[in-house]
């Protein structure tokens, strides 16, 4: 009989942690990986770990739902970059695919997740989902008939004439945005913020009858892929510690999903690679009182953007190297730095220089100039890790109606915009 595990995060332990210690066992030779939803947050978390699984030789197999904007462009292009084959799956109705199955084989046993945790942070990390993991013996005839279930079920999805697409080059994912069957991540972002804001929540304003949230965070990504094993600890005083270690929500901006875009206009540097971050900035719209800019509670005058990637901006003796993924591929080596002598403009600078794996430069992925006239957003996966995208100029008025604040790149009206979601 199968070995069964509940997890009901986060009450008891998380589902992210657990397929990272899979992944890093290294009797699993093949992964296969079914979800609705898949975001960067998700996968990025998974990616040190997935890069190890396949560097043995190990097969990742991914199938992925793109409705209700469940998966973003950057996802499928962060998993096919990861994935041996990667599908996406999809109905021309109102059938969603709403598959939540992970996946792990070797010869004589197998571990098989079922339950509601899509590939994002969320759903590994911080959602209330649920899910039953099942050990497998597959010497056991009544063990290799479910795992025998999940192998059927993977081949109709790839078999069924028009119900899947093989994601074989980015050129396919392009063509999937084109045809809106995805987006990027900030603009559903954007068009989410707008609908909720044209919901009245009149009934709800006097009485809000429910907790802010359980506490539930977000593992660093540590090096050399060293996570700790994830089994749930589903003894009652470790529920009931964390049930009572509930906490408000005050819009602090740490944590997943947290995002901050950059009007770039003319940049600067010779390749027009290096976006100014200033000390200061004056509040355009919003407050950021409960946010991590704030000062001393002015609703005039706020921290600098160099605050989102963690830096003070009053140190200015400081700098760091930070990564930022880009179409999938991580480049490290993008210095945020104070200059000083002949080159200072009394403001931080962020040199989008970095390098990949394989010693390809980020400017190497543009266009000479590309990035002037635009909007740049980061969003935050850890410490010094940032996945950046990139829209037109012309989008700027769509950002600034969805952020929570907006403010301007400097202490003058005439400076370029930034704003936080």
């Amino acid at each position: 009989m199968p070995n069964t595990t509940v997890i009901n995060q986060p009450l008891n332990g998380n589902l992210g942690d657990y397929l990272i210690s899979c992944l890093e066992d290294a009797d699993f030779d093949i992964a296969n990986i079914i979800v609705a939803f898949a975001k960067n947050s998700g996968v990025l978390r998974l990616k040190p770990a997935l890069e190890q699984f396949k560097a043995r030789g190990a097969e990742i197999n991914i199938f992925v739902g793109i409705d209700l904007d469940g998966t973003s462009y950057e996802a499928l292009i962060s998993l096919s970059k990861l994935a041996d084959k990667l599908y996406v799956v999809h109905t021309e109705s109102d059938q969603t695919f709403h598959s939540k199955v992970y996946n792990f084989k070797k010869k004589d046993r197998s571990i098989v997740v079922v339950g509601s945790n899509n590939l994002t942070a969320g759903g590994l990390w911080t959602n209330l989902e649920s899910c039953s993991i099942e050990q497998l013996d597959l010497s056991e005839q009544s063990d290799r008939s479910v795992q025998c279930q999940i192998d059927s079920y993977i081949s109709d999805i790839t078999e069924m004439q028009g119900l899947s697409m093989e994601i074989k080059c980015q050129e396919d994912i392009e063509a999937l945005l084109k045809a809106g069957y995805v987006s990027k991540e900030a603009k559903t972002r954007i068009r989410r913020e707008s609908a909720r804001r044209q919901i009245s929540k009149e009934s709800l304003d006097s009485v809000k009858p429910f907790i802010s949230r359980i506490k539930a965070s977000l593992p660093p990504i540590m090096p050399d892929g060293q996570h700790k094993s994830a089994l749930p600890d589903t003894t009652k005083a470790k529920i009931e510690a964390r049930l009572s270690a509930s906490e408000p929500t005050l819009g602090k901006l740490n944590g997943d999903g947290n995002s901050i875009w950059f009007e770039t206009r003319k940049m600067t540097g010779g390749s027009r690679n290096i976006l100014d971050l200033s000390r200061k900035s004056l509040v355009k719209q919003g407050d950021p009182q409960y946010t991590a800019f704030s000062i001393d509670g002015s609703s005039t005058e706020m921290k600098g953007g160099v605050q989102f990637f963690g830096i003070d901006p009053a140190n200015t003796s400081s700098s760091i190297d930070i990564t930022i993924n880009y179409d999938g591929v991580d480049y490290k080596g993008n210095t945020i730095k104070y200059p000083t002598g002949d080159k200072a403009n009394g403001t931080w600078r962020l040199q989008i220089k970095g390098e990949s794996s394989d010693g390809e430069n980020i400017l190497d992925s543009f266009e000479r100039d590309y990035l002037v006239n635009k909007i740049l957003v980061f969003t935050k996966i850890d410490e010094k890790y940032f996945f950046m995208s990139i829209f037109d100029a012309s989008d700027l008025n769509d950002f600034i109606d969805v952020s929570k604040v907006v403010a301007y790149n400097g202490s003058n009206r005439r400076s370029r915009l930034l704003g936080l979601w």
